[in-house]
């Protein structure tokens, strides 16, 4: 089986730089019901594609899960067979790990936590591959050393 090709090691740069300011923005949003009113549209009729409605919490997890990806799926300089079995690994747990957490919030949480719960939920397995492979490199190069 053939693998998907990986980024250049400067994507994970990058998508650091779109993450951290859009996720803060996306908290501030979720919180805080921080708005920019610039970002104001009017739908003519009212249904849940065009109410009228701001846009500010697209473009922040737009941007986070855009972040997030960028940086998942940036290669590291000297990618090697042990590297990919490492990034193989970080995936696996990481799918594990949100599935757990899905499937405990399912019984324990209700009403409009849930739907924290599902935001947070979409982010969880890029989350705990970028926490687990970076570890896992690090740890790595510390042997290494």
């Amino acid at each position: 089986m053939k693998n998907l090709p990986l980024l250049s090691p400067k994507a994970f740069w990058i998508g650091l730089v779109i993450f951290l300011p859009l996720a803060i923005l996306g908290l501030f949003n979720l919180y805080q019901e921080f708005e920019f009113s610039w970002l104001d549209t009017s739908g003519g009729v009212r249904d849940i594609f065009t109410a009228n409605q701001n846009l500010t919490d697209e473009i922040a997890l737009s941007g986070t899960l855009l972040g997030l990806l960028l940086m998942c799926f940036a290669s590291t300089p000297g990618e090697d067979e042990y590297i990919r079995e490492l990034r193989l690994q970080s995936w696996q747990w990481a799918v594990l790990i949100n599935y757990l957490i899905l499937l405990v919030g399912i019984w324990l949480i209700y009403d409009t936590n849930f739907i924290y719960l599902m935001v947070y939920n979409m982010l969880t397995v890029l989350v705990i591959f970028l926490l687990r492979f970076r570890y896992l490199l690090y740890k790595n190069r510390s042997l290494t050393d």
